[in-house]
């Protein structure tokens, strides 16, 4: 009897979780700390490099969430793996001298999470993004 209480007990609150980590609204990102913040500089003009943003999502595994043109952010998430339960990147491109860009990049975890299995996606990201902002084609 007491057995199958306890697998009962332990049944509801894995359920929970599971629910919880599923139908959980990430944090907002402006609530992001600074080690989970990313700003570096690009050249070219803002709209060049969000439709370059854009793309590499479209051939890599992130997919685009969200894009607000107007004010020049794109929303790209990472799916569940083993290791984390994905992640959300806002990617928000500032002009910041003519020909060049100034790219900031939240990043946010669809659960609470830390540690190496995070931070390595967050590096990963962060890698081929700059990889395909550097390799967009120049207009000319």
């Amino acid at each position: 009897m007491v057995d199958w209480i306890s697998m009962t007990i332990g049944l509801i609150i894995g359920a929970g979780f599971v629910l919880y980590f599923t139908f959980r609204e990430p944090m907002a990102f402006e609530a992001v700390s600074e080690r989970n913040r990313t700003t570096f500089n690009a050249s070219g003009d803002p709209k060049d490099i969000l439709d370059a943003v854009v793309e590499f999502a479209r051939h890599s595994k992130y997919k685009v969430g969200a894009v607000d043109e107007a004010n020049q952010t794109v929303v790209l998430e990472d799916g569940i793996s083993l290791f984390n339960y994905g992640g959300l990147f806002q990617v928000a491109i500032r002009a910041a001298a003519p020909g060049q860009s100034t790219i900031h990049v939240a990043t946010v975890g669809r659960g609470f999470q830390w540690g190496p299995a995070f931070q390595r996606s967050k590096r990963a990201f962060l890698e081929a993004l700059q990889g395909a902002i550097a390799a967009k084609p120049t207009q000319g």
